[in-house]
């Protein structure tokens, strides 16, 4: 069940000397941090783009399954990461990291509720559904 779509956003330190950039190209030395997470094909999805314009694939310096790790790396050198563009929304986050800005947001899955066809959730569970269902509206209208 799709709530609402999402975006990612190319991140570095708040004052990184690439945050001027416009365009993929110019990040094409860049280092990176990632998520390690092997069986998520949304992961490719930077790596698509800069194959889309002919650039060599970003160098990913650091690997991580931890988010915390992969900002507080951000916040403290140069490594760029992809952030989704609502934790921008998120203080503690805003404060040491920043999208760059003059780089378009990178489309990716939409945040959705999944649950098995024909096997009714508990009502706790559905309870949380109607909370998220709402949560994602609200997020919607307010934005719009």
């Amino acid at each position: 069940e799709v709530l609402m779509p999402h975006n990612r956003r190319i991140t570095g330190r708040v004052d990184h000397p690439l945050s001027g950039a416009k365009s993929l190209k110019e990040l094409a030395d860049a280092r990176w941090t990632r998520p390690s997470l092997d069986d998520r094909e949304s992961d490719n999805d930077l790596e698509a783009a800069f194959l889309r314009y002919g650039i060599e694939l970003p160098s990913v310096t650091v690997q991580t399954s931890s988010m915390l790790v992969i900002i507080q790396t951000v916040a403290n050198t140069d490594l760029l990461t992809v952030l989704p563009d609502r934790m921008f929304d998120l203080r503690p986050i805003a404060q040491f990291c920043a999208p760059l800005e003059h780089i378009p947001p990178i489309s990716s899955d939409p945040i959705c509720i999944v649950y098995r066809q024909g096997l009714p959730l508990t009502p706790l569970a559905e309870r949380f559904c109607d909370r998220m269902r709402n949560a994602a509206q609200n997020h919607l209208r307010a934005n719009a």
